[in-house]
């Protein structure tokens, strides 16, 4: 599928490198616009991705013994069932 897209307002300087890599790999300034999108896009999609764990990643395997052992217990309530409140 080519939709025939065009990129205005490409500066010369850019277009300068992208002819000079299209020469360097013997193609076309075109073959080299989506050999760039195409990495582009992997690597973001990579990166996109990777990141949903990242928020918790500063706290994960940071605790020590100790500190583990007391949160547990602090949090122990959680885990009892008060049956007053189920009647």
């Amino acid at each position: 599928m080519n939709d025939g897209i065009t990129i205005p307002a490409l500066d010369s300087t850019t277009m300068a490198l992208l002819k000079e890599e299209a020469e360097r790999q013997g193609i076309g300034v075109e073959t080299v616009i989506l050999q760039f999108l195409h990495r582009g896009l992997e690597s973001a999609r990579k990166n996109h991705s990777d990141q949903s764990f990242y928020e918790l990643d500063a706290l994960a395997g940071t605790w020590s013994e100790e500190e583990t052992s007391e949160f547990l217990n602090g949090i122990a309530d959680l885990d009892r069932v008060d049956q007053e409140l189920w009647r």
